[in-house]
């Protein structure tokens, strides 16, 4: 056995003795690289499906910017976490593709929507690991770790939107910034609304409940208890929305913000020449039995639909029985079917 062992291991020593000769010499002849076979000595790769070895590309020099830029839209168009990497491979292909950080972080090109933010426990006393979050990509089962700004002296983390951006906001400021994971891109730094600061304590503890962009580049916050603010590019400050007790739910939902009120779903309507409001998409006091004062309701994106989830609390005679109930929303017929 030791022998056979021995035998494999100068073949396969021969074998890439041979390889490297050759790729010298095709290297002094112009135009040949990479245009030659080496057959490889009887047993001596076992793992090989072949007989024959073809030495690997140079991609990196061999590929030029037509057919790379062709590539990187692929790429792009089916995962963000892909075109990182792709660009990463060398300083041609990334000349030869569009750069992340040179748009703002509203392209939502760039958008990893696919990756689901999940927490990732400390494991030292000196906070190394404390701004790192792992990213899970439920399709495939992928995790990568991302570092994220300062989150032990700096920021605030206060959540992750629809289209897997993170929500930070300034310790120091309590300036909410959007930031893009994987690409490094952050919007604009804007003052949390002085009401909300003077009605919560702005803390690690403090909950966003949700967050998402409406139209190109509004962003809007369910945060607190039932509170809602939206900016746009240009606002000095968030601007908040009604009551700070209206809103029971909220979510990002095919590029719109919508909310749950105490008797209606609502989407959140914002142009350039208007200020931000709320219009109502669908009465909810005929589905619901009137006023949803005490009722838990929540919005939810299930696999592209827009579902409201209805619980109710019937007293017994010793505790509180939970009633759920479903409804599919129907925006177009401004309607609901449970």
């Amino acid at each position: 056995m030791a022998s056979s062992a021995a035998r494999h291991r100068v073949l396969w020593d021969t074998d890439r003795r041979r390889a490297k000769r050759a790729r010298s010499q095709s290297s002094r002849a112009p135009g040949l690289a990479h245009h030659y076979t080496l057959p490889l000595v009887a047993g001596s790769s076992p793992n090989r499906s072949d007989d024959w070895y073809r030495p690997a590309r140079d991609w990196a020099n061999g590929l030029s910017a037509g057919p790379a830029g062709l590539i990187a839209e692929r790429v792009l168009s089916d995962d963000v976490a892909g075109y990182v990497r792709f660009r990463a491979v060398c300083a041609a292909w990334r000349a030869s593709c569009a750069d992340p950080r040179a748009h703002d972080v509203f392209d939502r090109r760039f958008h990893p929507r696919r990756w689901t933010m999940t927490p990732l426990r400390s494991s030292s006393s000196d906070g190394a690991v404390h701004s790192r979050r792992a990213f899970l990509k439920a399709s495939t089962g992928e995790c990568i770790h991302v570092r994220l700004p300062d989150l032990r002296r700096r920021h605030y983390l206060f959540g992750p939107t629809a289209e897997g951006l993170v929500v930070l906001c300034r310790k120091d400021t309590l300036a909410v910034q959007l930031h893009n994971p994987l690409t490094g891109q952050r919007a604009t730094s804007l003052l949390f609304p002085t009401s909300a600061s003077n009605a919560y304590r702005i803390n690690d503890a403090f909950r966003v409940r949700s967050a998402g962009l409406a139209g190109g580049s509004t962003v809007a916050l369910h945060y607190g208890n039932s509170a809602v603010a939206v900016s746009r590019p240009g606002d000095e400050c968030w601007t908040q929305l009604g009551p700070v007790d209206k809103f029971k739910s909220a979510v990002s939902f095919a590029g719109r913000f919508y909310c749950v009120t105490f008797e209606s779903i609502s989407v959140l309507e914002a142009t350039a020449s208007q200020p931000p409001q709320l219009v109502v998409a669908v009465d909810l006091k005929p589905h619901c039995g009137g006023y949803l004062w005490s009722d838990m309701v929540h919005l939810v994106d299930k696999d592209g639909e827009l579902v409201l989830v209805h619980c109710v609390l019937n007293p017994t005679s010793t505790n509180y029985c939970e009633r759920y109930t479903a409804y599919r929303v129907n925006l177009d017929k401004r309607d609901m079917v449970g």
